[in-house]
């Protein structure tokens, strides 16, 4: 029970900076996310719990944790067992070049020249950080700083494992359309719908998008109107999106000799 009130207290201390103006839905997933990542954990490679005080690696994928020697040592003997294989392959140059170790959890591959060769806090500011009992374990207590993804921002919670939590900015953000104004909204949550028909140009430059206000491209023209064929000998009711076609007939366009004709 003390480890957990202590872990609360953790988790509050990571927010404070976050808190001001979000929402009690955004707030609870950034609480979430952080609640899981400071919880003990084990070492997948020697099974052992990672303690606070340990070194470890922390993978930027799945966001696991491992002892820093286990994961080095992990990673020299996949690269090592990975040669071993092509010492007789003809072919050994070129797959030398797709040597790789991988993270034991999520098996994201990684090059050799990545194998972690110092213990960092996770947002990556500080070697070797200092085990304080007030900071997050294997954190140097300052503001992240990582940069968020999908947009411009970076993390504005102190040093911390895990992902960070969706972006708690306000940006002034249109509708997919464009029709309705900008509004003030989360940037994690910018894009949005104003609910009415979209009404943009489509391809045929004849009708314009029945769709309700979308994100990206809109969908081609499904209705049909008179085409003509290349020729403009022949004119018939064609689908929009596909106006272009050949009427099967001579063309009878002069050519540049001036004496015949397609």
């Amino acid at each position: 029970e003390a480890d957990s009130e202590g872990a609360e207290e953790l988790v509050e201390r990571l927010l404070g900076g976050y808190r001001a103006g979000v929402e009690p839905g955004l707030l609870q997933e950034a609480k979430d996310l952080v609640r899981n990542s400071i919880q003990s954990s084990v070492c997948l490679i020697c099974i052992s719990t990672v303690k606070r005080v340990d070194p470890i690696w922390s993978c930027g994928t799945c966001y696991v944790s491992f002892h820093i020697t286990c994961i080095q040592r992990w990673a020299k003997d996949t690269i090592f067992q990975q040669k071993q294989h092509l010492e007789d392959d003809p072919d050994r140059t070129e797959k030398e070049k797709k040597i790789c170790w991988s993270c034991p959890k999520c098996r994201t591959e990684r090059p050799p020249k990545s194998i972690p060769q110092s213990y960092d806090c996770y947002c990556g500011r500080e070697r070797e950080p200092a085990w304080d009992p007030w900071l997050t374990p294997h954190s140097c207590g300052e503001r992240c700083g990582r940069q968020l993804s999908g947009c411009s921002h970076r993390c504005s919670l102190l040093c911390h494992p895990g992902p960070c939590p969706p972006c708690p900015q306000t940006v002034q953000q249109p509708c997919h359309c464009e029709q309705g104004g900008p509004t003030t909204r989360r940037c994690s949550a910018a894009p949005w719908s104003c609910g009415r028909e979209c009404g943009q140009d489509l391809g045929c430059r004849t009708h314009t998008c029945p769709a309700i206000c979308h994100p990206g491209s809109c969908r081609p023209c499904e209705r049909t109107s008179v085409q003509s064929c290349e020729c403009r000998k022949t004119k018939e009711p064609r689908p929009c999106s596909a106006p272009v076609f050949k009427c099967g007939h001579p063309c009878g366009t002069l050519l540049s000799c001036g004496y015949h004709s397609w």
